[in-house]
């Protein structure tokens, strides 16, 4: 009785190991198959990123790094631009790793950045004929090099780091209201621009 009792036992651990060791077979199987396809991506993703900032002397490349309104016409041609190029390939693919873009012109500034020189003139007419205190200059040199780096701004971020290391309440305490008000539509007029 022990005997057969241990058999089957050994025969129910044995199935039980076989079944685990099936199953994590197939687990890194697919674990694999989805890290190829998550490298796939990233390296889709770099490529295009590579392919944009190689013609950022293209027009409308060229016109969404340095704050100008870009037209539909200028839109129609970006696309032309990426969507028939090998290493963009087509849009079912661009979206299908990068997602879809409501602006492709905001997506595009994005990843070139806003020249500093326009960021900085787009404050210009906000700086003029004004006196501020360090703090405000120095909150809006961060603002301008947050644009020259990512191109566009939520006005969210303007109440967190770095920002609020200025004023804890961030925009609002270093301007009030009304100055918080103003740089908030220069902030949407920037990202505006990028839009047909």
């Amino acid at each position: 009785m022990f005997l057969s009792n241990l058999r089957t036992s050994n025969v129910y651990f044995s199935n039980l190991f076989s079944s685990l060791f099936t199953l994590s077979i197939r687990l890194f199987s697919a674990n694999a198959l989805q890290y190829a396809s998550a490298e796939e991506m990233r390296q889709y993703r770099l490529k295009v990123e590579r392919f944009i900032r190689d013609h950022a002397n293209h027009m409308t490349i060229n016109k969404l790094r340095m704050n100008r309104q870009i037209t539909r016409m200028d839109l129609e041609e970006l696309e032309r631009l990426l969507f028939t190029a090998e290493e963009v390939g087509n849009r079912e693919r661009f979206e299908k790793v990068f997602g879809h873009q409501q602006s492709l012109g905001a997506f595009i500034r994005k990843l070139v950045g806003l020249d500093r020189g326009a960021a900085s003139e787009a404050f210009g007419e906000f700086l003029h004929n004004t006196t501020y205190s360090a703090n405000q200059i120095r909150f809006i040199d961060q603002v301008v090099s947050y644009l020259t780096q990512n191109g566009t701004m939520d006005p969210g971020l303007l109440y967190e780091p770095p920002f609020t290391d200025i004023h804890n309440e961030g925009l609002d305490g270093v301007f009030g209201d009304a100055g918080a008000t103003k740089i908030i539509h220069l902030l949407e007029e920037i990202e505006l621009r990028a839009a047909a």
